[in-house]
C-alpha cells in the first residue's frame, strides 16, 4: 500500500491498504494475544493502512475522513508503531490544513505508545497547541 501511494498509483494503494484492515479483521491476527506475531501484524497492518487511506483521502480534499483515518492509524495495542511511535506523517499533512485539534487527539489517543519519562508527544502537543508544525523527526519514516 504504502509503495503504491509512493508511486502515485492510488487505486492500488486503496486497494492494497483495504486488503490489509480485512485481513488484520481475521480471527488469527484480530484475537491474537499483543505480544506475538499475530498480534503485532494485526497492529501494523491497521496502522500502516489507515495512514494510506488518510493520505489518499486528503488528496482527494476530504480532510474529515483523513483525520478519522489518522485516529483510527492509532487504535492498535501492539506493533511498531506501539514500539517506535506513530508515524506523524498524515499528522503533519492536517496540520499544514490547519487541522489541529484532529492531531492533539491522536497524540492524547497515542499516549499508550510511548515510555512515561518521554517527553516528545507532549513536546508536540505543546508546539501545536502554539501554531506551530514541530520537528516530527523519523517520525515521518512509513
Amino acid at each position: 500500500a504504502k509503495a503504491a501511494l509512493e508511486a502515485s498509483l492510488n487505486e492500488e494503494a486503496k486497494s492494497y491498504a483495504e486488503q490489509a484492515v480485512a485481513m488484520a479483521a481475521e480471527p488469527r491476527f484480530k484475537n491474537a494475544a499483543p505480544n506475538t506475531f499475530e498480534g503485532s501484524a494485526e497492529g501494523d497492518a491497521v496502522s500502516l493502512a489507515n495512514l494510506v487511506l488518510g493520505r489518499l483521502a486528503l488528496a482527494r480534499g476530504d480532510v474529515e475522513a483523513a483525520e478519522n483515518y489518522l485516529l483510527a492509524s492509532g487504535r492498535i495495542e501492539a506493533g511498531q508503531p506501539v514500539f517506535w511511535g506513530p508515524n506523524m506523517t498524515l499528522a503533519r499533512e492536517l496540520l499544514k490544513r490547519n487541522r489541529p485539534d484532529a492531531v492533539l487527539k491522536f497524540l492524547e489517543e497515542c499516549s499508550h505508545f510511548w515510555r512515561n519519562d518521554d517527553p516528545k508527544a507532549r513536546n508536540w502537543a505543546v508546539s501545536i497547541r502554539g501554531g506551530n508544525i514541530p520537528d516530527f523527526g523519523a517520525n515521518l519514516i512509513m
